[in-house]
């Protein structure tokens, strides 16, 4: 799977959401890029989970390799607790 090359961090956290937890399915490219991000279980407030998927966008990851060392686009799950 992909390594994160920045501190994964969230947006500040606001009252409706503390205490919760969100799972994104990030879709990082064969440069570590995130493509596309989706919150597959929800903070409980959409503005927040909007912003952790705008946020998440602009993390990097050391990307995926297949068996043959060539690097691949990989789905990564990360769940956050706030």
């Amino acid at each position: 799977p992909p390594a994160p090359l920045t501190i994964m961090i969230p947006p500040a956290a606001t009252a409706a959401v503390r205490g919760k937890a969100a799972t994104m399915l990030l879709q990082v490219d064969t440069v570590g890029a995130v493509w596309d991000a989706d919150v597959v279980v929800s903070s409980g407030d959409r503005d927040y989970d909007e912003a952790l998927r705008h946020i998440a966008m602009g993390w990097r990851f050391r990307p995926a390799r297949d068996t043959a060392d060539r690097p691949v686009p990989y789905p990564f799950e990360v769940s956050l607790t706030f």
